[in-house]
């Protein structure tokens, strides 16, 4: 696992990933229990998040200009 971890911080240090931490005493991020499907489409200007959860699936269409920091969705 160490080098797992030491790997993950060289990629960070490069400036290819960003990496992001949740403290323990924070209840889990909803992207743990599913995925995400992000879908632009030609037609229709917002993108479309498909969110796949371990009990449902929420489709959500973002602003047309979200700003830095903002949620998307429910």
């Amino acid at each position: 696992m160490a080098d797992q971890l030491d790997r993950i911080v060289k990629l960070a240090e490069s400036g290819r990933i960003r990496v992001n931490l949740l403290p323990f005493d924070r209840s889990p991020h909803p992207l743990l229990e599913g995925l995400v499907t992000l879908m632009w489409f030609e037609d229709q200007p917002p993108m479309v998040a498909e969110i796949q959860g371990s009990m449902d699936v929420v489709l959500s269409e973002a602003p047309a200009r979200p700003r830095t920091g903002e949620k998307i969705g429910p």
